[in-house]
């Protein structure tokens, strides 16, 4: 099974969002593909309202607590009753621009999958971390961050945990990693999670995705899907991202 997540950031407004959900099909034409998209947070509920029930609404952010006086925050119970089915925690954004830490984003993945929504924990590692040789302990340190919580990464409740791989460097700039780069990042994820969680969680691919890499991308064995940002702006656009992921599945 393949993911491809779209995240609009702090993008799109009701009219975009019935634009895209006019030009999906009624149906799901991938088996082998599950469709999701994270919308900003008053887009949340017209979201699960107009798109087809196939389609994956979902959180960029999500707090530990399921309520409580955290003024500005979501509480995961909320998330569920809105009709969400997945969280994203930990992304570069949120680490560079609001100051998140490791342990933030391992309390926010862990209270997403608590409350039985999947959880996609962001990793990578900057620009001058990676010329500096320094990328795979980056994303070990983020990794080992999770093992080391005060709670055990518990998955027997079905909730599913995903890690998106997304290079900082990457996101925005138009410039994907190389397939070996991404590939040889995976890998070390893969050995990573088997290491502190007895399990290799999938990994998506997050960083400059578009329709001109993707088939790139999805040829590695390694990659369980994307993370894909504005291009997921584009109803076709992903459309076509989701069409090479069932292609080359």
């Amino acid at each position: 099974m393949r993911h491809v997540i779209g995240n609009w950031k702090m993008n799109g407004g009701e009219a975009l969002l019935r634009e895209f959900a006019s030009g999906l099909p009624g149906e799901c034409p991938w088996p082998d593909v599950r469709l999701g998209l994270a919308v900003p947070a008053p887009l949340l509920g017209a979201a699960v309202r107009m798109l087809p029930d196939w389609v994956r609404v979902g959180a960029q952010n999500v707090h530990w607590e399921e309520a409580g006086a955290f003024t500005g925050e979501i509480s995961p119970a909320l998330l569920r009753e809105v009709g969400c089915r997945f969280a994203i925690a930990g992304h570069s954004e949120r680490r560079a621009l609001f100051g998140e830490d490791d342990a933030a984003a391992v309390r926010r993945l862990s209270g997403a999958l608590r409350s039985g929504l999947t959880g996609i924990l962001c990793v990578g590692e900057s620009r001058r971390e990676r010329e500096a040789g320094r990328a795979e302990d980056v994303v070990e340190r983020q990794l080992r961050g999770l093992a080391d919580a005060g709670e055990p990464l518990d998955l027997e409740t079905g909730a599913e945990a995903l890690i998106a791989y997304e290079p900082v460097w990457a996101i925005g700039s138009g410039e994907a990693a190389r397939p070996d780069q991404i590939a040889a990042m995976h890998e070390h994820i893969g050995r990573l999670s088997l290491r502190f969680f007895g399990t290799v969680l999938p990994v998506l691919y997050g960083g400059s995705v578009s329709g001109d890499n993707a088939a790139e991308i999805f040829a590695l064995n390694s990659a369980a899907g994307a993370l894909v940002g504005s291009a997921s702006l584009d109803v076709r656009g992903l459309i076509n991202i989701a069409s090479e992921a069932s292609r080359i599945a």
